[in-house]
């Protein structure tokens, strides 16, 4: 005769192999990590957050280069202090196995200037400025200089002159890329007086005039007072370069047709 095995032996026999069933834990996953490179500048913080799919009893690890940064959390935040090329890798474990995946991130260089000091220069004198530009390996490169508000050149290189004396702020930006660098120099403008003149006449072709086909000096509302002068062609050529050296304000009426 067949022994009947009790209901409550197989009931403990099934919520055993439950438990034990309960105890295999599956390994982890990672998701949401683009391969695309992240380009940041220096200065920048971006938080790394991937998607992780059974969480339970699990150990987290970021690692820079190979070297651990962070352990236990999930997301970790990545500062740009150098550039440079990164690559940022997160592990994940537990009893059921493991995971990893990478971030790759660039950090580009600063944008650095380099312009001297602007010595004072004379009243409408022309100073050339070149400033030197390093950073990162773009072709996107946008130059500005400004005066106050106003905007005078968007080269990179400057030839500045003034009209008028005064201390100016001048200011050149450099930008690419999300990055924008500007620096301030003061540059004095002098009053001068000058005084170098042209006086020799070199050439003169002159046009039809009050009925005379020969030069005249002088303005012609002073023709009545015996100031022209109907010379020939090099006499006329003396006797203006002459008269230059004499009398800065004599012009040289060249009629019209």
């Amino acid at each position: 005769m067949k022994k009947q095995v009790p209901i409550y032996l197989l009931l403990l026999l099934f919520l055993l192999a439950i438990a034990c069933k309960k105890d295999v834990q599956q390994a982890p996953s990672i998701s949401g990590i683009s391969a695309d490179t992240l380009t940041l500048n220096i200065g920048d913080k971006t938080v790394l957050a991937p998607t992780i799919t059974n969480t339970k009893g699990n150990n987290y690890t970021w690692l820079v280069n190979g070297k651990e940064v962070a352990s236990g959390q999930i997301n970790y935040t990545f500062e740009a202090k150098t550039a440079g090329n990164y690559d940022v890798t997160f592990k994940i474990e537990n009893k059921g196995g493991s995971d990893q995946k990478g971030y790759k991130i660039f950090v580009e260089k600063a944008i650095t200037i380099t312009l001297a000091e602007i010595p004072a220069v004379a009243l409408s004198q022309v100073v050339d400025l070149q400033p030197a530009i390093s950073g990162p390996a773009r072709n996107d490169y946008d130059y500005q200089w400004s005066i106050g508000d106003s905007v005078i050149s968007k080269n990179l290189n400057l030839s500045f002159i003034s009209p008028a004396s005064g201390t100016f702020a001048l200011t050149f930006k450099a930008t690419a890329g999300k990055q924008s660098t500007a620096v301030t120099r003061t540059i004095t403008v002098n009053t001068a007086t000058y005084i170098a003149n042209a006086y020799s006449v070199v050439e003169f072709v002159p046009a039809p005039c009050k009925l005379y086909n020969w030069s005249v000096i002088g303005d012609k509302a002073l023709w009545q007072y015996n100031t022209e002068f109907p010379l020939p062609y090099t006499d006329f050529l003396a006797k203006a370069s002459e008269m230059r050296k004499t009398n800065m304000y004599a012009s040289l009426f060249v009629g019209s047709w």
